[in-house]
């Protein structure tokens, strides 16, 4: 027997919302949602999608920016925008930053130092120029500021280009056919956690709500354990702060 030869299985928003009301007993099969119903599924979703998001970093949500450095500027807005200095959506957190010289052929990459707001703070002269070697990145509501120390020079600004590893938000669904921006080993867990999120709207027994939230449980801990960074990670101590700790 011949195998399919695909693997780009994919569902939408209402394929999820009718999966769990049928979960949750309150549609029948081969039946349709009525709009209210999709309405408030549509709006408890995304809730849960903003609300996984603060799970931590998946490895599907990494991404790269790059952000064009100018001379004499030290801090920069990144947000959709078009008044942010590099307009994307706005990264979520810092994971990894490096410098990239584009004035040499192969490029040369310089690793940056991701510094605290504390670390920041305490900088002496922020507003020095020279060739950077640090970056403190904080989220707002709508965009986020990356600062930079030192403040490039005009022959950093010229030669150079701050290349950055984001956690990058997940993307809102809202429409009916819209796919998720999910890889597909999500779409269970997205099916049981919008039945755990509906359950105490249906009426359900208290029993049956606990084994719905009990089953959503087990399949995003195992997600969890799963969606992580396979390779070996190594670890060091960070003395920045406590040089004089020990005397």
């Amino acid at each position: 027997m011949a195998t399919s030869g695909t693997t780009s299985f994919s569902v939408t928003r209402n394929d999820i919302i009718s999966a769990s009301l049928r979960l949750l007993g309150v549609l029948e099969e081969g039946a349709t949602p009525n709009p209210t119903a999709i309405e408030n599924a549509s709006l408890v979703l995304n809730m849960l999608i903003k609300d996984w998001m603060t799970d931590g970093i998946k490895l599907w949500t990494t991404t790269e920016i790059v952000l064009p450095l100018v001379a004499n500027q030290t801090s920069y807005s990144i947000g959709p925008e078009s008044t942010n200095d590099l307009v994307t959506n706005k990264p979520l957190r810092l994971i990894q930053a490096f410098l990239r010289n584009m004035s040499v052929d192969p490029y040369i990459d310089l690793p940056m130092t991701l510094i605290s707001e504390q670390e920041y703070n305490i900088l002496g002269s922020k507003f020095s120029e020279g060739a950077i070697n640090s970056v403190y990145y904080k989220p707002y509501v709508n965009h986020g500021i990356a600062k930079v120390f030192l403040t490039p020079n005009t022959s950093t600004a010229e030669d150079y280009v701050l290349h950055m590893n984001v956690q990058r938000p997940i993307e809102d669904i809202t429409s009916a056919n819209q796919t998720f921006d999910f890889p597909s080993e999500w779409y269970q867990s997205l099916r049981w956690g919008l039945a755990a999120e509906l359950a105490s709207e249906y009426g359900l027994t208290t029993e049956r709500i606990s084994a719905i939230i009990s089953r959503s449980n087990s399949y995003k801990d195992r997600l969890a354990a799963w969606d992580t960074e396979y390779n070996s990670t190594f670890f060091q101590p960070d003395v920045r702060m406590n040089q004089h700790a020990y005397r």
